[in-house]
């Protein structure tokens, strides 16, 4: 097995001389001052990172990720947001090929609570994307003639 070995900078107190030592780590002893930390990387990313901690703190935390909804509560997720909006389209009014929708995006921070749905036919959830809709379905007045 090998061991491991670090090269230390010394100075000789008495002559001033100058000399380079093996040692071994992690071999306190060999360091009256703890064990040497690297020096921080010259990189420009790095130095970025660092001006940017400094400016405005450390980065904050992630948040967690979501949970899933497995497939059977999927589907009955899907069943119940479609039957309280009475089989209905929210947007057009359409009754056919509805889907639960979210209304505030998951990409953007929404849930996958129940009162974040809302019931689209494929055609105005593809017209929705990640923009976030929570108009409910009301009868469009007739126009003046």
């Amino acid at each position: 097995m090998k061991k491991l070995r670090h090269i230390v900078k010394r100075r000789d107190p008495e002559t001033g001389e100058v000399y380079f030592e093996a040692v071994r780590l992690p071999n306190k002893e060999y360091f009256p001052g703890g064990l040497p930390t690297p020096k921080p990387s010259k990189g420009r990313r790095a130095r970025k990172k660092r001006r940017l901690q400094e400016l405005y703190g450390p980065a904050p935390e992630q948040p967690a990720p979501l949970e899933r909804l497995s497939k059977p509560e999927r589907i009955a997720m899907r069943a119940e947001v479609i039957a309280a909006a009475g089989g209905r389209c929210e947007h057009c009014g359409s009754t056919e090929r509805l889907t639960a929708d979210h209304i505030v995006p998951l990409a953007r921070g929404g849930s996958n609570h129940r009162s974040n749905f809302q019931c689209l036919c494929e055609p105005c959830n593809q017209a929705k994307g990640t923009d976030i809709w929570a108009a409910r379905h009301q009868p469009q007045p007739a126009p003046f003639l």
